[in-house]
């Protein structure tokens, strides 16, 4: 094997070898649930109280590339116990969030590591497998994206997160959760919907793909 060969065969191997942990390696993120406050009705009510993920809610949308590798640490700063279940894809059992079935909840004041490889590309989301009717309802969910490796021809892309909360007249969280009513009809309905928490944009996209959350 002449010498120019073997050195541009082995540049060709160190490049593969690099852009493979780059692209399947992700930091370590906290995901921290906690209790808080946003403006979530139209200005002139008050803050409404929530149960949010990082202080914000929807959470933050966690965007990856197929084959990347999330790696995050739920911290639960809650009164009571919680997971994060990542609804829609593909990981292993007890990375799945289900307490009782796949691990155990998540204590107040705990944390829990996940860390798997995103093997499909698509939209999903995040959110509690525990108390979900109350936690989700008070806001613990996020956006998951995984893009696949040829992006298709667009000028722009809009995330909305379109969530309907029940709220009393002073905009906070009406606390009838899990009743029979709900239970044995259509579920949980509200009487507010807000995008993206609230605040929404306007500036116009020639041509864009939009991923559409009804939480």
């Amino acid at each position: 094997m002449k010498r120019r060969t073997f050195l541009k065969g082995s540049a060709s191997v160190l490049a593969a070898s690099i852009g493979k942990s780059v692209h399947a390696t992700a930091h370590l993120r906290d995901i921290r649930a906690s209790s808080g406050a946003v403006q979530i009705a139209p200005a002139g009510y008050p803050q409404t109280e929530v149960w949010a993920y990082n202080g914000q809610v929807p959470g933050a949308t966690l965007r990856f590339r197929q084959g990347d590798w999330l790696e995050a640490r739920l911290i639960n700063d809650l009164q009571e116990d919680t997971t994060l279940h990542w609804h829609g894809l593909r990981l292993p059992n007890d990375m799945d969030g289900v307490p009782g079935m796949t691990q155990e909840a998540v204590a107040p004041g705990a944390s829990f590591d996940y860390r798997f490889q995103m093997r499909d590309a698509g939209t999903f989301w995040y959110h509690p497998h525990q108390n979900s009717v109350e936690q989700i309802s008070r806001g613990l969910a996020g956006v998951i994206i995984v893009d696949e490796d040829e992006q298709p021809d667009i000028d722009g892309e809009e995330t909305l997160v379109l969530q309907d909360w029940r709220m009393t007249e002073e905009a906070q969280i009406h606390p009838s959760f899990g009743n029979r009513h709900d239970m044995s009809h259509a579920g949980r309905l509200g009487n507010y919907i807000s995008v993206n928490g609230g605040r929404t944009s306007r500036d116009p996209i020639p041509k864009a793909r939009a991923y559409v959350f009804v939480l």
